[in-house]
């Protein structure tokens, strides 16, 4: 044993004095312009580009995609952001993807597919006139939810139909539901009264009043890590109307509070001016400490330029085909400082739909027909995103609009015998979605490499479980070089919707790692409280204790077995936000 130690204890010497040979040349105290390397090698090393360069970010859930991508970003000494970047999120409807189905298109400064990340806290809300003269425009105290539209001769419009209710996003921590407080929560001890919460916390209190309007209230948003943000400069912008039977359309407005300025913990800010004009358009962003970014804009409303430090970033629009209106555009490119550029095309506006056999939801049975991930003729019936990266590599997107759902669904209910004619209440135990198929990628010099999901849902109603219905969904991920990944899924509405139990990966017969998860499925002895959140649908009884995606119940366990070894991470115990106070790592062989 002493022969074996001797060379480990010559090699630690060997270390020790060579690091002293060093002591004695170096400072010791580095200076600025000794450590300046450093901070310039972080801004010119090129790193090698990975298969999300596109910046998306991808659910194997449902096929949910959003892609955000930050174009211009201005170093600064705070801990705000001062970027501009965009949001495309080809899962969403017309209406909450980009103000496709608005009326002005001048006010969509990014054209009607993608979306300015900025800070803004917006909703969809009726603004009056038949059959809703009184309208609704939501305030910071007071309920979120504009409530049921009276129609003629049939039951009420209830929100969940026409409403999608307040999200607020902010730059590099990206978008969430806007939900009422619970009474339990934790708020920060400011003197401020919390309305609003988030499910990462964000806490959101109400300010006295508007920069650009003499009525209504602005928001103020508490991040967890001590940066507080100021929305009170407000944009609207009117939406096509939501349509009922044969009754005249219900007019819309999409209310937009844009924040006007954000401080972190030690005070530095970044401020966020508009146009007095055209309230929707950003004119600059400046930090306390001089990073500034401006924007000037085309005639139609679309950003034109964006120029920081002396370097422009110039974005160009082309008008959507088969539109006479000249605003109804797409960001087709963006020219970068380097003369590189981002280019984009979209097929079917992206949304995938074959009409022949879409037969879902005709009746109470549900049938799916050809709305099935795998049941597709050609590409011309689908939804197909097409991105080129500055750097020359070509990504293509397709979606295809397929049903989805959930088991054990409560509070809803199918009767084709209604007298009204809609053979549908309350909750849906399914739906469609315009879900993500395909992903491909290729180009100069590389291997090209492409994914196909598929999706293997079902759904029931509550009443309709008995004895019981299936737990769980699957989704299939298969990559053309035969690696494929199974992901097991919740598919209870009540116990278990959207966790992810299981992740397999294997080639062939072989299994190449293996991944299980487990969950808190009780908040008994737990810190935190029960919800994090309530949505603003109360009244048609979406409650707080009902509804599974609200509650708390965070990741306990992770196993991976991988290689021939078990490795494994367990939470012990969790603080009052939810946060792991005590976690235990091990690894072993694996049986």
């Amino acid at each position: 044993m002493g022969k074996a130690i001797a060379p480990f204890v010559a090699a630690v010497v060997l270390v020790v004095v060579s690091l002293r040979g060093f002591a004695q040349t170096s400072p010791s105290n580095p200076t600025y312009q000794a450590d300046y390397e450093n901070y310039v090698a972080e801004r010119t090393r090129i790193d090698a580009l990975g298969v999300n360069l596109f910046g998306d970010t991808i659910s194997y859930l449902d096929g949910t995609t959003v892609f955000r991508i930050t174009d211009v970003s201005v170093p600064t000494n705070g801990s705000i952001p001062v970027s501009f970047g965009r949001i495309l999120s080809p899962h969403e409807t017309p209406l909450g993807n980009a103000l496709q189905g608005s009326i002005d298109y001048t006010k969509n400064i990014m054209g009607v597919q993608w979306k300015p990340d900025i800070p803004v806290i917006y909703g969809a809300y009726p603004m009056g006139g038949t059959p809703n003269p009184t309208g609704k425009i939501f305030g910071c105290s007071a309920s979120l939810s504009p409530g049921p539209v009276t129609v003629p001769q049939r039951p009420p419009i209830l929100p969940y139909n026409y409403f999608f209710g307040v999200r607020v996003n902010i730059p590099g921590s990206g978008e969430e539901e806007v939900l009422t407080i619970p009474e339990s929560a934790t708020v920060p001890n400011d003197g401020q009264v919390y309305y609003h919460v988030t499910k990462s916390n964000w806490r959101i209190s109400c300010l006295p009043g508007l920069q650009n309007s003499n009525s209504g209230k602005g928001f103020a948003v508490a991040m967890p890590n001590g940066v507080k943000y100021t929305f009170d400069w407000l944009s609207t912008q009117q939406l096509q109307g939501f349509n009922v039977s044969s009754e005249p359309s219900i007019p819309r407005s999409m209310l937009t509070f844009h924040a006007t300025k954000a401080t972190d913990r030690f005070g530095n800010t970044v401020t966020y001016t508009y146009d007095p004009t055209h309230p929707e358009r950003i004119t600059s962003i400046v930090s306390s400490d001089g990073a500034a970014i401006t924007f000037s804009y085309d005639t139609l409303g679309g950003v034109k330029t964006v120029i920081a430090n002396n370097k422009t970033w110039t974005y160009a629009f082309v008008q959507a085909p088969g539109t006479s209106n000249a605003a109804y555009r797409y960001l087709s490119s963006i020219l970068l400082p380097d003369s590189s550029r981002w280019a984009f095309s979209y097929q079917n506006q992206m949304y995938g739909w074959r009409p022949s056999g879409a037969i879902f939801a005709t009746n109470c049975n549900f049938n799916a027909g050809v709305m099935t991930s795998q049941d597709y003729q050609s590409d011309g019936e689908l939804g197909i995103l097409t991105i080129t990266h500055p750097s020359g590599a070509i990504g293509v997107f397709k979606y295809k609009m397929i049903a989805m759902g959930y088991n054990n669904v409560d509070m809803g209910g199918c009767s084709t015998s209604n007298p009204n004619g809609i053979p549908f209440t309350g909750r849906s135990k399914a739906y469609t979605y315009n879900s993500l198929i395909s992903k491909a990628i290729s180009g100069p010099g590389l291997t090209s490499v492409s994914w196909k999901l598929n999706f293997y849902p079902s759904w029931s109603w509550a009443f309709e479980c008995s004895p019981a219905c299936a737990t769980t969904s699957r989704t299939v991920v298969t990559r053309n070089d035969g690696v494929v990944d199974t992901y097991t899924f919740g598919n209870d509405y009540q116990t278990n919707a959207g966790q992810l139990f299981d992740h397999t990966t294997a080639k062939g017969s072989s299994v190449l790692r293996g991944v299980t998860y487990s969950y808190v499925t009780s908040i008994t002895g737990q810190p935190f409280p029960d919800y994090w959140g309530g949505h603003p649908y109360s009244n048609i009884g979406d409650n707080m204790s009902s509804t599974f995606f609200r509650l708390n119940r965070p990741e306990v366990s992770v196993s991976t077995v991988q290689d021939g070894m078990k490795f494994s991470r367990r939470v012990n115990s969790f603080d009052q936000f939810v946060r792991p106070k005590s976690v235990t790592v091990a690894s072993a062989p694996a049986p």
